[in-house]
């Protein structure tokens, strides 16, 4: 049933899982795959219901709380996602699994305090690459955040060039200095607490 989810098959990997969930009803892994098999169909309640029984099955598996992490970010709950991975690092810290889905959790509440989620985000990936030094999700996670805070920060460099050599020559140069000096703070601000958070 996994392989069918990751290849887009999710009416069979439904099927698949439900079959898994009825030979081994006893084991948390068929519940959790038929809980996401179901979160990808958008059938929310069971995907839920097959997670509770999944955390019934296997409460001291860092793995299923992982897992449960994972089905809980397909139903776009994040702060359920938040606790199942932590719940998963306080019983192995060495998760590497948990700590990107942790990281994932992050880059999706940035909307509150962009830079420092961006910064947790990216230790949360650095912490499990160093767990796992073959993790190339996390090191594509890792890229793709300092990528975007680079892009940004040009974008603003670029602007800010701009408007200087355009007002420049006319009179308004004092006023164009104080744009310009308050769109770069606008950017290094954010910039500073973003690479700060990082240490």
């Amino acid at each position: 049933s996994v392989a069918l989810g990751g290849l887009g098959e999710h009416q069979l990997a439904f099927g698949s899982a439900t079959e898994a969930v009825r030979l081994a009803p006893l084991q948390w892994q068929p519940h959790v795959r038929l809980a996401m098999a179901a979160a990808n169909l958008a059938i929310p309640r069971m995907a839920r219901a097959s997670a509770l029984r999944a955390m019934e099955l296997g409460p001291q598996d860092s793995r299923m709380w992982t897992a449960v992490g994972e089905v809980a970010l397909a139903l776009q709950a994040t702060s359920d996602a938040d606790a199942a991975f932590r719940h998963a690092l306080e019983l192995d810290p060495q998760n590497s699994a948990a700590h990107n889905g942790l990281g994932r959790v992050e880059l999706r509440s940035a909307k509150r305090a962009p830079s420092e989620a961006l910064a947790r985000a990216v230790r949360s990936f650095a912490v499990s690459v160093r767990a796992n030094p073959h993790a190339q999700a996390d090191r594509h996670n890792i890229d793709v955040v300092v990528r975007s805070q680079l892009v940004d920060a040009a974008y603003l460099l670029l602007v800010n060039s701009l408007l200087t050599l355009l007002l420049a020559a006319g009179r308004a140069r004092l006023l164009l200095s104080l744009v310009g000096v308050a769109l770069l703070l606008a950017f290094a601000i954010p910039l500073a607490r973003f690479f700060g958070a990082l240490t």
